[in-house]
């Protein structure tokens, strides 16, 4: 019997969007009641999926609404436990009645939470501040954190700066191309003076498992050329991380 037609066995597949940790079916639905059917009152169902790696229990639970003698194509949700490892399930599930075989492939996710996502440290010239960070590995699969790669901290106030410095070099009475040169020179020279920004992670590199969440301290280490605001962004195990930097002038706090 095909899988479209009543009695049979369908088998659906589909990969599971690791984020939502769900999958979608569409599944064919008879409602041979007398009485119109809402599927959605009809009792959540435990489904069994096995793969070469794990085995995972999912709830199972359908939407749409039928008249009596109706029959259509209707929506089965699959809910996955958290962390479900990837690789490819297969299951069997009873619609109203009716066998049905599924089959689920869970891609691999990396997902780390970092928080906070925005810091804030003031600093001297040549500083450092440490900061507290919580890492929650909601992905299915380890992850292994490492120190955050060394970047450049953009000052908040870069185009004025970059205005001012470009009309300081030309003047009122030059063509336009001039002052565009001297823009594209000022810009180049703000962009040769930035701030270094290196963070370090106390213990990396380490591995983080699915499910697991640790606290962390990390060192910003930040050469600063003169007082100012700047701001970067950090790759932390994947995840964005602001620092806004409010830098003082001098060494050892000296204003």
């Amino acid at each position: 019997m095909s899988p479209g037609e009543p009695g049979g066995s369908p088998a659906a597949s589909l990969v599971a969007r690791a984020a939502a940790e769900s999958a979608a079916f569409a599944v064919p639905v008879t409602n041979a009641a007398e009485v119109r059917l809402h599927l959605h009152r009809v009792p959540v169902s435990r489904v069994e999926l096995r793969s070469e790696r794990a085995t995972v229990t999912a709830e199972a639970r359908l939407r749409g609404i039928l008249r009596p003698g109706e029959s259509r194509t209707c929506r089965l949700r699959l809910d996955l436990p958290p962390g479900t490892p990837p690789g490819e399930y297969e299951g069997e599930l009873s619609v109203l009645g009716e066998p049905t075989k599924l089959r689920v492939v869970v891609a691999p996710a990396h997902d780390v939470e970092v928080r906070p996502r925005r810091l804030v440290c003031e600093v001297a010239r040549d500083g450092h501040h440490l900061v507290a960070l919580s890492l929650a590995n909601r992905g299915n699969v380890p992850v292994t954190v490492h120190h955050p790669i060394t970047v450049r901290a953009e000052p908040r106030d870069r185009s004025c700066r970059v205005l001012r410095s470009a009309l300081a070099r030309s003047t009122s009475t030059e063509p336009p191309g001039p002052i565009f040169d001297a823009l594209l020179r000022a810009a180049a020279d703000s962009t040769d003076s930035d701030p270094i920004l290196a963070a370090q992670i106390e213990g990396a590199p380490f591995e983080l498992a699915p499910g697991e969440a640790r606290l962390v301290r990390m060192t910003l280490r930040i050469s600063i050329a003169e007082r100012g605001v700047y701001r970067a962004l950090l790759d932390v195990a994947g995840t964005r991380v602001r620092v806004d930097i409010h830098a003082r002038h001098g060494k050892g706090g000296e204003e």
